[in-house]
């Protein structure tokens, strides 16, 4: 699963958020909570069980918002 956390950007480039509160939060945690849940239930799905075990792997601020999720 990854996720560009609800917005196109480069590195140092914040125009993205200006005046944009929603787009902030979908960065902050929402982005990365709704694909985590989209990405269990195609698993579930493709294996026809519920998963037992999670594995994250992030860097930079990716590896915060999983350690948030």
């Amino acid at each position: 699963m990854t996720t560009n956390t609800g917005h196109n950007g480069t590195n140092g480039d914040s125009t993205w958020a200006l005046h944009q509160p929603e787009k902030k939060i979908d960065w902050a945690y929402r982005a990365m909570h709704g694909s985590v849940v989209i990405a269990k239930q195609v698993v579930s799905a493709f294996y026809s069980k519920k998963s037992f075990t999670s594995f994250y792997a992030g860097c930079s601020t990716g590896g915060y918002q999983g350690l948030k999720e």
